[in-house]
């Protein structure tokens, strides 16, 4: 049998490995949710929406004013 089995096999993982990658995970997806949470009360999805395409104007706005306003 080739090398290139054993390089597509997963790596052996510890007990503590596995803790940790789930640890982790929790903590990234509660903090997700609580970031989106937390976004959510802030904005209703149509203030959302305007805020999104708001960046691209403030942006163009912006390019026009260092160009001399043309």
């Amino acid at each position: 049998m080739s090398d290139w089995a054993s390089f597509f096999r997963w790596p052996q993982l510890t007990e503590g490995t596995i803790i940790t990658l789930y640890a982790c995970s929790a903590f990234f997806l509660l903090w997700f949710l609580f970031e989106w949470w937390r976004y959510s009360r802030r904005m209703t999805y149509r203030d959302s929406l305007e805020h999104i395409f708001e960046i691209p104007k403030n942006l163009i706005s912006k390019l026009k004013d260092i160009r001399g306003g043309q």
